[in-house]
C-alpha cells in the first residue's frame, strides 16, 4: 500500500522571507511521513481523467497523501488512505471550480451533498463524485452515524457556499473585498471543516451532538480555521503575489487597503496568529472545565489536541514536503472548469 518517498523534487522555497508561524504544540512525525501511498496515483488514473494530462501529472508530483500522514500521524494506514481520499478530492475540487460562476456552483453543491448523503452519482458525473461517494462508503463501513454524515455535509455546505461562492466575484473581477469581508470568505473557503469532521473518524474521538453543537466548541473550530488562513496565506505568498485573481491573501489584502509593504503585513498577521494561538489553547483548557462534558472529556480532549496536530503538522510539511504545489514556477494547477454550452434546444 505505501511506496517509498518521492512525491517531487520541489517543496515550498521561502524567496520572500516570510516569517513562519509559531505554535505551542508539538508536531508529532507520522510512520508515513516519507511515503506516497501508492493508491494516490490509482485514483487520478481512474477517477480524475478529466483533468488535462499537464495537470494530472501536476497532481502526482503533489505528494497529497503524504500531507495526510502529516496532519494524521497514526499508524493506520488505512484510515490514512480514507483521509487522504477525502483531501485529494477536496484539493481537486477547490483547484477546478475555483472560477465558476456562484449560480452554476449552487446546483454542484447541492449534487454532492446529496452524494454524501447516499444519493449515487450519475453516470455522466465526474469522477470527483465517485470519489466522495467512497468517501461515504467507506465512512460508513467504519460505523460512522447518521449525525456525523449530516456534519460533514454542512461542513461542505459552509465552504462553498461562504467561501467559493462568495469570493469568486471578487476572482473573476480581480477586486478586493473589504479586509473583514475578506477574512469572513476566507475563513469559509480555507475548507477545513471537512477534515476537521474527518479526525473524528481517524482519531477516535467522535463528539456527540451535544458537544458538538455547543457555542465553546464552534468557537474553537472558528479559531483554527483563522489560524489555517494565517497559514496558507504565509506559505502561499510566493505563489499568489502573481496570480490577478488571488485578492483573498490576507497579507496582499493589508497591502492593497492599508498600503503596508510585505513585510509590514507579515507581521501583522503573525500577531493576529498569536492571538488565535492563545485563544485556541485557552478553548482547549475550558472546554474541558464544561460540568455536562464530564462524560465525554477524554474524547472532548482528543478532539481538540486532533485539531492542534493537524495545525502543527501541516505547519511541518509546507516546510518539509517535496510537493511541486507551491511552486512559483508553475506547479499549481490552472482552474479547468468550463461552463456548459447551451443544447440546441436551449438557444
Amino acid at each position: 500500500m505505501t511506496g517509498s518517498g518521492e512525491p517531487s523534487t520541489g517543496g515550498w522555497k521561502n524567496h520572500l522571507g516570510v516569517p513562519v508561524p509559531r505554535y505551542p504544540w508539538p508536531w508529532v512525525p507520522s510512520p508515513f511521513k516519507d511515503h506516497v501511498l501508492s493508491a494516490e496515483c490509482h485514483w487520478y488514473d481512474t477517477d480524475y481523467t478529466f483533468l488535462s494530462a499537464d495537470t494530472l501529472e501536476k497532481y502526482k508530483r503533489h505528494g497529497l497523501t503524504q500531507v495526510t500522514a502529516y496532519i494524521f500521524p497514526v499508524d493506520d494506514v488505512e484510515a490514512v488512505l480514507l483521509a487522504s481520499r477525502l483531501l485529494i478530492f477536496h484539493t481537486v475540487f477547490d483547484d477546478y471550480f475555483e472560477l465558476c460562476p456562484a449560480t452554476e456552483m449552487a446546483a454542484i453543491r447541492d449534487h454532492l451533498i446529496a452524494v454524501l448523503l447516499g444519493e449515487p452519482p450519475t453516470p455522466t458525473d465526474l469522477g470527483l463524485f465517485r470519489q466522495v461517494a467512497a468517501v461515504r462508503d467507506e465512512c460508513r463501513k467504519a460505523g460512522m452515524p447518521d449525525f456525523w454524515f449530516e456534519r460533514l455535509a454542512d461542513s461542505f455546505h459552509r465552504y462553498i457556499t461562504y467561501g467559493v461562492m462568495e469570493e469568486v466575484p471578487y476572482k473573476l473581477a480581480g477586486v478586493f473585498p473589504s479586509l473583514a469581508y475578506g477574512l469572513s470568505i476566507h475563513d469559509a473557503a480555507i475548507g477545513m471543516r471537512p477534515h476537521f469532521t474527518m479526525a473524528e473518524l481517524v482519531n477516535d474521538c467522535l463528539l456527540p451532538e451535544v458537544v458538538y453543537r455547543h457555542p465553546m466548541l464552534q468557537r474553537l473550530l472558528d479559531v483554527h480555521h483563522r489560524l489555517f488562513v494565517v497559514q496558507n496565506d504565509l506559505f502561499s505568498l510566493d505563489r499568489e503575489i502573481h496570480r490577478e485573481t488571488e485578492v483573498i491573501n490576507h497579507i496582499l489584502a493589508l497591502r492593497h487597503w492599508e498600503g503596508m509593504s510585505l513585510h509590514d503585513a507579515c507581521a501583522d498577521v503573525m500577531r493576529m496568529n498569536d492571538r488565535y494561538v492563545k485563544e485556541a489553547a485557552d478553548l482547549h483548557a475550558a472546554l474541558l472545565e464544561v460540568p455536562s462534558f464530564a462524560p465525554f472529556r477524554e474524547t472532548v480532549d482528543r478532539y481538540a489536541r486532533s485539531l492542534e496536530t493537524i495545525l502543527t503538522g501541516m505547519n511541518q510539511w509546507y516546510q518539509e514536503g517535496r510537493s511541486i504545489r507551491y511552486d512559483a514556477s508553475g506547479g499549481y494547477p490552472e482552474p479547468e472548469y468550463a461552463s456548459p454550452r447551451p443544447s440546441r434546444r436551449d438557444t
